[in-house]
């Protein structure tokens, strides 16, 4: 028994890369052509090579808690306290932000041809905003509670 055991039992995998983004993240990963974008809890978001090694870094100060989107050659991403950031997806400059903005606490969402960003508010409110600009394209209000 324990040597048919030991016969279907495979050598370990070796692991591709291995890195620490420095604080825990809930973000998971947004897959870009040469490799991936995170954000963490610390209010970093970083973009790593298909090797693991860190392409760039960049600190917004505040918990960053759903993945940022690439949009233009840029990345945007948002924290929970309401900040919006584009960065530029080849060496994380700043390109735009938004701040007193209601936290992002769901995805962004970038349409195809990909000159808008959609955020929803927590209260289910949504907003259209230029991804080369920031600039508001148009807001809608939340959903009104029903009449009891």
């Amino acid at each position: 028994m324990t040597l048919a055991v030991m016969a279907c039992q495979r050598a370990p995998v070796d692991p591709a890369f291995q890195f620490s983004s420095d604080a825990s993240s809930r973000t998971g990963l947004t897959a870009v052509a040469d490799g991936v974008l995170l954000g963490n809890e610390a209010g970093t978001v970083l973009r790593l090579d298909r090797e693991g090694r860190p392409v760039w870094r960049v600190s917004l100060g505040r918990e960053v808690a759903v993945a940022p989107v690439e949009a233009a050659g840029g990345v945007i991403a948002g924290t929970v306290v309401g900040d919006v950031v584009c960065l530029t997806l080849e060496d994380g400059k700043e390109r735009w932000r938004l701040g007193g903005e209601p936290p992002v606490l769901t995805p962004p969402v970038v349409d195809d041809a990909q000159r808008t960003v959609f955020l929803v508010a927590p209260d289910g409110a949504v907003r259209a905003l230029a991804t080369d600009s920031g600039q508001v394209r148009w807001k809608r209000p939340a959903p009104k509670a029903p009449s009891p």
